[in-house]
């Protein structure tokens, strides 16, 4: 499995990060993806590189049309996990 990337969210207060990060817990969910979220950094399990770049575009989308947050994208990488 590789994770797909990490995320950092934009300017935002801790309980309203955590609010709006919710909604993209369920989205994850609702997709059927394995993943682990630590504050505003996330890691998506997926079989594949080919999927990870799906998954990737797909989420950041998500994130910057619907959550209206910013994708940092220094962070955001497919890889695998121990890398």
């Amino acid at each position: 499995m590789q994770p797909a990337w990490h995320f950092r969210t934009a300017k935002l207060n801790q309980q309203s990060r955590a609010l709006v990060l919710d909604s993209l817990d369920r989205e994850l969910e609702r997709r059927g993806h394995r993943y682990v979220r630590y504050a505003d950094d996330s890691n998506i399990y997926v079989r594949s590189e080919r999927a990870g770049q799906r998954v990737m575009n797909s989420v950041t989308r998500f994130i910057t049309q619907k959550l209206q947050l910013k994708v940092n994208e220094t962070k955001s990488a497919v890889a695998r996990p121990q890398e």
